[in-house]
């Protein structure tokens, strides 16, 4: 199931950001990373977010900024099942183009 973000969101979604950035960016410090948690967890909640959940725990998001993915994240363990699929055409259903 999509859904909109919630604000009791919030500590599920961070821990996909962190856990799956530093999986992704090997090269980068994860202390960069750990930086920036508080910057990104202000930022979230301003952005249009949805959630995939998966029996009440969320897989995945995506986060846009109008007609812009700011990213799309999916936990390591639903990696693989279409989720960041289906999280795209979720964010293609309004909108004519996505940069």
């Amino acid at each position: 199931m999509i859904r909109k973000f919630e604000k009791n969101d919030i500590h599920a979604v961070m821990q996909i950001w962190i856990n799956e950035n530093i999986k992704a960016h090997s090269f980068i410090s994860r202390k960069y990373w750990e930086e920036n948690v508080c910057f990104v967890e202000e930022a979230l909640p301003k952005a249009e977010i949805y959630v995939y959940v998966i029996e009440n725990k969320i897989a995945g998001f995506i986060g846009l900024d109008h007609e812009h993915i700011e990213g799309v994240f999916v936990d390591t363990n639903y990696q693989g099942h279409g989720i960041g699929g289906f999280l795209l055409e979720k964010a293609k259903e309004h909108r004519h183009r996505l940069t």
